[in-house]
């Protein structure tokens, strides 16, 4: 695809995206509800080079998958009798997902569909996830991060996302976005963009040294982090894709028999926008954001402490010891500090390809 060609599909883009954040603008001010869901897809990939010359067995009508047990190839393994004749076989198995995508589908259809609705909702403040889930070798992570001529779904919805930023911050309008990559393999978390290494030198058994991996702790105020997992800032699409490639690179791979780089870890990329926007833009928002108040309602009411018992005195030493040997700081998305009538808004866009099964 040539620049030309690319800049004009992403504006087109952009352009149903503003149109869309207008929509849902004139819907909250007239009062109208917006309907929110979970979505489910299913992607069929083409046969590879190692299934060449074999019959799939899989159509696609609308949104739902048929599964032929009519073809010669399932026909011949399942229905076949002790006798070695051939039994009748039933009727096509049949699902119905929300969507249905044949091997004819491209990587811009994919994201037509379900990455301009994610940019949107993003810039109207709601936190959005997708999950590529599915076997070794089916092509989670050629939808999710693609190739250099074929983009997949991150980098389209990076590009698209800042496009529409460089927009709107000629409208006066304040952004910030930092991104983070991790990985979760063998049930522990490890640090993409910043690897940190086991102390005294420890190695595996195949003498590469092992990396450090990161606690998940929880906090009142902003909820379930990673402790010390590195946010880089990004200003820009070129600051986004080499965030990309930066975690590809640390990723956890393995060889299968279905695939020679088969990804053997859950990758999360998390895009966190902050943006500053009047009160009353943020009152036509369907997030409706609000600044926090103070709750009076229990300020001349005396509170009676409980006596306590050995056990609490014991707990709160015990927390008292820890603290005192690591003060853990969840991570802070700051915009520009709020001034009168301004308010800042966070999202986020967590974009998940799971390890292949």
């Amino acid at each position: 695809m040539s620049a030309e060609s690319n800049h004009d599909e992403v504006s087109a883009n952009w352009k149903h995206i503003a149109d869309e954040i207008q929509k849902s603008k004139e819907q909250t001010t007239s009062g109208q509800s917006l309907v929110t869901n979970i979505q489910v897809a299913v992607r069929v990939r083409p046969l590879n080079s190692k299934e060449s010359g074999q019959k799939s067995v899989v159509k696609i009508q609308d949104s739902t998958v048929i599964m032929d047990e009519e073809s010669e190839d399932t026909s011949e393994v399942k229905r076949r009798s002790s006798a070695g004749a051939l039994v009748a076989s039933s009727a096509p198995s049949t699902f119905t997902y929300d969507h249905a995508f044949d091997e004819d589908k491209t990587q811009a259809d994919i994201f037509r569909i379900f990455g301009r609705d994610m940019v949107k909702d993003a810039i109207l403040g709601f936190n959005c996830s997708v999950f590529a889930y599915g076997q070794t070798s089916s092509g989670k992570s050629y939808t999710m991060t693609g190739s250099d001529d074929q983009q997949g779904l991150i980098p389209r919805i990076c590009e698209c996302l800042f496009y529409g930023i460089d927009i709107m911050s000629a409208e006066m309008k304040s952004f910030r976005v930092q991104a983070s990559y991790y990985e979760i393999y063998n049930e522990k978390v490890y640090d993409l963009l910043n690897p940190q290494l086991m102390p005294f030198g420890d190695t595996d058994e195949d003498n590469v040294p092992k990396r450090r991996p990161l606690n998940v702790r929880e906090d009142k105020k902003v909820g379930v982090f990673v402790d010390g997992l590195h946010h880089a800032e990004v200003e820009d699409l070129e600051g986004a894709n080499a965030v990309m490639s930066r975690g590809l690179r640390e990723r956890t791979v393995q060889a299968t028999k279905m695939n020679s780089v088969s990804s053997r870890s859950h990758a999360i990329f998390v895009l966190s926008i902050a943006q500053t926007i009047s009160t009353e833009e943020a009152s036509k928002l369907p997030s409706s954001p609000r600044p926090a108040k103070t709750d009076t309602s229990t300020t001349n009411k005396k509170k009676v402490p409980k006596p306590a018992s050995k056990f609490s005195k014991f707990r709160k030493a015990q927390v008292a010891a820890k603290k005192s040997k690591e003060i853990v700081k969840p991570p802070e998305l700051l915009a520009a500090p709020s001034q009168a009538g301004q308010l800042n808004m966070r999202s986020k866009l967590s974009l998940i390809d799971l390890a292949g099964s």
